[in-house]
């Protein structure tokens, strides 16, 4: 697989295409996808990246006393490409530093800012009553399956601001449900956050899977930082 932000695009649109339920339907996505996409993948045959989705979609996911993988995730469960658009009163990064601590190594703009927070998260899904907040990564770490370890996910984590990232993206998540669900409860209904690397991801295996559930109190607290 190349490096660089087409694969990452090519996989983003088949992971967001596909039914990971339905393992006889991915072919005919992938080809279509790959004819999109021509060069440099006109010489990869369809074998591959099912594949590589087979991996994907088998790997196990941790989280808590959850153990799961994506492959029974329906896609009436699935929001792929939540656009989101939040009120921000004020970025306050020095109180927003305080917040966070050694907990979270994140990288803030001293510039305080007021406007809008938009993004998009990849995926947003539930199962067993829960809601996750999934983001695909085709980030090149290394060749070995080892070069995708808890350690080096870690530091890829913290070398791309993606810890910001899903804090923002909790953020929004835990706006929408409560808006959504009368009686959202955190703790109860938040499962917590997937960052799937996915070239390091094997069927059964925790390679390459980064998750994280932030405590209440630091999404409640930043959610009134950030302001309504």
């Amino acid at each position: 697989m190349p490096k660089g932000a087409l694969s990452g695009n090519l996989l983003h649109q088949i992971l967001e295409e596909i039914d990971f339920t339905q393992q006889a339907e991915w072919e005919s996505v992938v080809l279509r996808l790959l004819k999109r996409y021509g060069k440099p993948f006109s010489d990869f045959d369809t074998a591959y990246f099912t594949t590589m989705l087979a991996h994907i979609v088998e790997a196990d996911l941790q989280a808590g006393t959850q153990s799961f993988s994506l492959n029974i995730v329906p896609q009436t469960q699935r929001f792929s490409e939540l656009e989101f658009f939040y009120r921000m009163k004020q970025w306050q990064p020095a109180e927003i530093r305080k917040l966070l601590g050694n907990a979270y190594a994140v990288q803030l703009t001293d510039e305080e800012i007021n406007g809008i927070m938009h993004g998009y998260i990849d995926l947003l899904f539930e199962h067993n009553g829960k809601f996750y907040v999934l983001d695909w990564k085709s980030n090149f770490l290394g060749y070995s399956i080892q070069d995708y370890n808890p350690t080096a996910l870690q530091q890829a984590m913290t070398d791309s601001n993606y810890h910001l990232q899903y804090l923002v993206y909790t953020v929004a998540v835990q706006r929408y449900l409560k808006h959504r669900l009368p009686d959202y409860d955190y703790n109860a209904r938040f499962g917590g956050v997937f960052y799937l690397f996915l070239r390091g991801l094997r069927k059964g295996k925790q390679n390459g899977v980064f998750f994280h559930k932030p405590p209440k109190e630091t999404i409640e607290t930043l959610d009134d930082l950030l302001g309504k």
